[in-house]
């Protein structure tokens, strides 16, 4: 089964143009996908986001072959209460204050609200609160620009330590343009820094045109220097940790309690192990 953990889906698309990309998805091939909103500043209750669109099959009539692709595949494919396509809720916070992202892990209501929380460091600072404290299960860069920090290799061990993994989007190799050439080197650095396995590829498709095949994207995975059974790892197993990290941060709060008590010592009973 294949992933794709980012999907666009802020108030700027429009909703056809949200339908036409979910039932392409299906009609390469994906299992799972997640809808990504994205936000920036301090979070608040509003964000918690709505349903998405169900993948009935009027909305596979978007795009030519999906629906024949949906039920040629339909036993493959990840069944959800939302039909043919697994959907998952995914918030990409853009880090772009450090005194305002340190207090994200207290919007709790927020995040327990999403299956996989990203955020995006714009800086050092902000790179190593992703890294070393923030409650997040991704951490995403626009790697089409000039890198506004560095990729410190002791930042990186911790947040894989910490079981975060990076993602890195492909759709601005598709479009090409300057931003092309930026991608390539810096997503090299990437995985050179945090090893093949460390790394989760994505779409971030604005158009349905912009999405690829899973074997397109092992191939383009090539490029950035990830080896083929890293990049098709890249599209499922690596994606399938993030979604466990997810189900884990949401559900799962250890909580440990030391309680103090007196023992009257007239209870206390003194056993002869030799007897025992």
């Amino acid at each position: 089964m294949f992933f794709d953990l980012n999907i666009p889906v802020d108030d700027e698309q429009s909703s056809h143009n949200n339908r036409e990309r979910l039932a392409m998805a299906v009609k390469l091939g994906y299992s799972t996908v997640a809808l990504n909103h994205s936000v920036s500043g301090r979070l608040s209750d509003h964000q918690v986001p709505a349903c998405g669109p169900p993948l009935t099959e009027n909305l596979l009539n978007c795009v030519p072959g999906a629906k024949k692709t949906a039920r040629m595949t339909s036993q493959r494919l990840s069944k959800s209460k939302d039909g043919l396509l697994g959907l998952r809720r995914r918030l990409t916070v853009l880090l772009e204050d450090p005194a305002t992202s340190a207090l994200m892990n207290s919007a709790q209501s927020v995040l327990t609200a999403y299956d996989i929380v990203a955020v995006q460091p714009t800086s050092d600072r902000t790179f190593q609160q992703a890294c070393s404290m923030l409650e997040a299960d991704l951490i995403t860069v626009d790697f089409s620009r000039r890198l506004p920090f560095r990729l410190r290799p002791q930042a990186v061990k911790q947040a894989l330590q910490r079981g975060l993994l990076f993602e890195i989007t492909y759709s601005g190799l598709v479009r090409g343009g300057a931003g092309r050439r930026q991608l390539i080197g810096q997503g090299a650095t990437l995985v050179r820094t945090v090893g093949a396995g460390g790394v989760v590829l994505s779409s971030g498709a604005l158009r349905s045109g912009e999405l690829r095949g899973a074997h397109d994207v092992i191939n383009l995975g090539g490029l950035l220097g990830l080896p083929m059974p890293a990049s098709q790892a890249a599209l499922s197993e690596q994606c399938r940790k993030v979604l466990q990290h997810g189900d884990a941060r949401r559900t799962y709060k250890g909580i440990f309690r030391v309680i103090s008590c007196q023992v009257d010592e007239s209870d206390v009973v003194d056993v002869d192990m030799d007897q025992v």
